[in-house]
């Protein structure tokens, strides 16, 4: 199992128990601090089927065709170039192997709200759509591509998130309205073909 973007590695840990002791478990990380924290999170834990390994979710430190299951929490949108994250999954995926992730998508983020540093850790700047999402994971070839859960973000569930930026307007609520901007959190799943 790889998990893109562990953080501190509760999802590692989680992993590491669904796997079992005959199971691999690698999580890929960017940051030195968060391989860090992750490694004495493992190790508080005792779990020695955990390996993390720093890379970039764009350019995978994993041989191809080489892990059963593919999970992210809320990730992927962070990066900016998604293309190349859903080809990195498909090439490491096994044939057959599953990919399932939670992760941000959006409508109509005006380009002012998508230059806003502070709101890419509110998982806001990088989304795109949700077509976008699933037609990039069936173009790097991926199959049986679906959404199955989704959460809509209400305009004053939003507002918070957004207002949380010092620099927004006080104004946000009628801006959102306006824009009709959509935010929503969603499980998607998909597989890599097997041969």
């Amino acid at each position: 199992m790889l998990d893109l973007g562990p953080g501190a590695g509760l999802d590692l840990l989680i992993a590491a128990r669904k796997v079992g002791p005959s199971g691999q478990v690698i999580g890929v990380d960017m940051t030195e601090e968060m391989i860090s924290k992750a490694e004495e999170n493992i190790k508080a834990a005792g779990v020695k089927n955990v390996e993390i390994r720093k890379g970039l979710i764009e350019d995978l430190p994993v041989k191809s065709s080489s892990v059963d299951w593919v999970i992210s929490n809320c990730v992927i949108n962070l990066s900016p170039e998604k293309e190349k994250v859903f080809s990195e999954i498909s090439r490491v995926l096994k044939p057959g192997g599953r990919m399932v992730v939670s992760d941000m998508v959006g409508e109509n983020i005006p380009e002012w709200l998508r230059e806003n540093k502070n709101l890419y850790s509110a998982c806001i700047s990088g989304v795109i759509s949700e077509k976008e999402y699933l037609s990039g994971l069936r173009k790097a070839g991926l199959e049986k591509v679906k959404v199955s859960e989704r959460i809509v973000y209400q305009s004053d569930e939003l507002e918070s998130f957004i207002k949380s930026s010092p620099e927004i307007s006080k104004d946000i609520k009628r801006i959102i309205r306006e824009l009709d901007i959509k935010v929503a959190s969603v499980k998607i799943s998909a597989y890599k073909p097997a041969l």
